[in-house]
């Protein structure tokens, strides 16, 4: 039975967190995975709600009050309908970027607290396995 997956973002030198702490379904394995497979896992699972997002944006919706209101505070009201709007993600060319990222250094991942540090590696997936990725900023001028 496969378990979640917590994931969390944070970036070097940030107090506060990129994006807030979700869940995704732990990929069907028999207890492990290699870094590059749970990473490709976790792209392809983003893609896809990504993708939903944007069919959805398609549909006219009716909006409630609370809706509205909340759009007028923020400034933008949208009740969908943006055939325009027909961006959706490749699973993957958005895993190709990830896996590069990685390999370029532009972010670690820490397992259940242990950093990863190659694609190669195998990794046990318990019930609940925390995924940190920490996004790296270089330096202007090093």
């Amino acid at each position: 039975m496969a378990g979640t997956l917590t994931i969390e973002g944070k970036q070097l030198g940030k107090s506060r967190d990129l994006f807030e702490s979700y869940t995704l379904p732990a990929p069907e394995t028999d207890g492990a995975i290699t870094l590059r497979g749970l990473i490709a896992h976790i792209v392809r699972c983003e893609v896809d709600l990504f993708n939903e997002r944007a069919e959805r944006r398609k549909l006219v919706q009716t909006l409630t009050r609370s809706q509205i209101e909340l759009g007028a505070e923020s400034g933008r009201i949208v009740s969908g309908g943006r055939e325009e709007d027909e961006n959706t993600a490749d699973p993957d060319s958005a895993v190709e970027v990830a896996l590069l990222g990685f390999t370029d250094g532009l972010f670690f991942v820490f397992v259940d607290g242990e950093q990863r540090e190659s694609l190669d590696e195998t990794i046990p997936i318990g019930q609940d396995t925390r995924l940190t990725f920490l996004r790296v900023v270089a330096l202007a001028g090093g």
